[in-house]
């Protein structure tokens, strides 16, 4: 693949990546797909639209139980650490 242009920094990242599992890749999808795919998607998880964001779009949660979305799974922690005020890095 890139690791022969890629700085030592990323291939560190790289590295890591592929030796955990994750929702969406695994470690044996490496080979399959592009490193910055692999990676990309190594950051993401599976989340649900938080009501507040239903509420404000005048739809009722309740008609939305199988809907989820992407997001950052960076940010998905700091949205459960802040008490549920910040939900950037969520998409729907």
């Amino acid at each position: 693949k890139f690791s022969h242009v890629a700085s030592e920094n990323t291939r560190q990242v790289i590295d890591s990546c592929r030796q955990q599992k994750t929702v969406f890749v695994h470690p044996s999808d490496f080979p399959t797909i592009s490193d910055f795919r692999f990676v990309l998607f190594h950051q993401f998880g599976p989340c649900r639209p938080p009501n507040t964001a239903l509420n404000r779009r005048r739809t009722k949660p309740e008609k939305w139980d199988t809907l989820s979305g992407l997001c950052c799974r960076y940010c998905a922690k700091a949205y459960s650490d802040s008490g549920g005020r910040n939900h950037r890095g969520m998409y729907f």
